[in-house]
């Protein structure tokens, strides 16, 4: 994550000194600061404060910015761009109108959207950026976002103002990113929570996806993505969502889908899901010529689009 500056990719924050303002401890976070100056406009002065709370997972970015020319800056776009390495960047209430699966918030390349937090998440990781007012002006690459915060106006001769964002980092699933989003921007909220098994065994079922839509469930045309659940070593799972309707289908590799669930949050509660899903079956192939000599072979297994299932190699 990198500043830019009148969203223009490359013109960002040239730090040429860096200072530890706070080394943190106890109940004071650590606080780390950054001095330099705009790649596109000298007369910028940029200073960002990297502050760490304790015991969090989260780290606020405060950046100013100084004119120190003669000319005011008229209002300029600022934000961050964000690489998003091995993760895939996830956008909330994107219905994927024409593309591959409609209410996968995954499929954002190139698209703009207003959001209010944007994450990635990818094998073990997870992290994202929200603004705690106003919403992210986001422009969508394969592997990248750029995120305007705010709108700044510079007045001549030492004019300064600045803006703020936190970056998240997560547990590996969005729903731990979404979660302290919505807590950082007072969104009202509840709670689902509950518990993902086998059928038969009643075994808690790790690794499980709940991907959290509106409207209609993941692969239905009008599905608007919200965020992705994923089910502890235990089988629990849980996530924050604005009071509202939502619909909520429940994988597991090797798994059969169970049905699209429908639920209903309301401000202050936990509302429970409790998901069974099938035990995993065994299948067995060989391959051979017209005359019955073997012969190597490669097999590729799909899953049939049929009421709330979805196209695509579900099945490990």
């Amino acid at each position: 994550v990198f500043t830019m500056f009148d969203n223009r990719f490359g013109r960002q924050a040239q730090y040429d000194a860096v200072a530890i303002v706070s080394a943190g401890g106890g109940a004071s976070p650590a606080i780390v600061r950054v001095t330099g100056r705009d790649s596109g406009n000298p007369a910028i002065l940029v200073t960002t404060d990297y502050i760490l709370p304790p015991d969090d997972i989260i780290l606020r970015m405060e950046t100013t910015l100084t004119n120190t020319g003669d000319e005011a800056v008229a209002p300029m776009q600022v934000g961050d761009a964000i690489q998003w390495g091995l993760t895939t960047h996830f956008a909330p209430g994107w219905d994927n109108r024409g593309r591959n699966v409609p209410g996968d918030g995954h499929d954002i390349g190139g698209k703009t959207l207003d959001v209010e937090w944007v994450a990635g998440d990818g094998l073990g990781s997870s992290y994202g950026l929200v603004s705690e007012t106003g919403l992210l002006e986001l422009s969508n690459g394969s592997t990248w976002s750029d995120a305007n915060v705010a709108y700044l106006s510079l007045p001549a001769n030492g004019g300064a103002a600045t803006y703020s964002r936190i970056f998240i980092v997560g547990d590996g699933s969005i729903a731990s990113v979404s979660d302290r989003a919505l807590a950082l921007r007072a969104t009202p909220r509840g709670r689902l929570a509950g518990r993902v098994t086998e059928a038969g065994t009643g075994l808690p079922i790790a690794d499980a996806t709940l991907t959290i839509t509106t409207s209609q469930c993941l692969g239905i045309a009008g599905a608007r993505s919200h965020t992705i659940a994923r089910t502890a070593a235990d089988g629990t799972h849980g996530a924050d969502l604005p009071p509202g309707a939502y619909r909520v289908l429940v994988q597991a590799l090797g798994r059969a889908s169970a049905a699209c669930a429908t639920v209903a949050i309301t401000d202050g509660t936990t509302t429970p899901l409790d998901v069974t899903l099938e035990a995993p079956g065994t299948l067995r192939w060989s391959c051979a010529d017209p005359a019955g000599t073997p012969v190597p072979c490669k097999v590729s297994l799909v899953e049939p689009v049929s009421g709330d299932r979805i196209e695509g190699p579900q099945l490990g």
